[in-house]
């Protein structure tokens, strides 16, 4: 019997777990929106996203050094914070804000 109730948690985990996969773009525009980003900013970061990483890491830029639409292009597409952890070694070395948002978008 437990075997079944283990095998019948592990069904619905999958099936929630590949219905965010689906919404996972909607899920992330609607967080994005509902926080500091306009709707066209919102698609633009969310487009194509499998979780929340983009508008998570557009968070991150936000909180520091990037405007809300320089946020947007560095993390458009992330899958974790990678961009803005590139960003921020960039512009601490020889490179501007803009030129470090340019070089470390899509970082993985």
């Amino acid at each position: 019997m437990k075997q079944n109730q283990v095998l019948v948690s592990l069904a619905l985990f999958l099936l929630s777990a590949s219905s965010f996969a689906t919404d996972a773009p909607y899920v992330c525009a609607e967080k994005a929106y509902a926080g500091r980003y306009g709707a066209d900013q919102a698609v633009i970061l969310c487009s194509g996203a499998t979780s929340n990483a983009p508008v998570e890491c557009a968070e991150k830029a936000y909180a520091g050094r990037y405007g809300a639409d320089q946020a947007v292009l560095l993390c458009s597409g992330a899958t974790s914070n990678a961009p803005v952890e590139c960003a921020e070694k960039a512009y601490t070395g020889r490179y501007g804000v803009d030129q470090a948002v340019r070089l470390c978008r899509g970082a993985q």
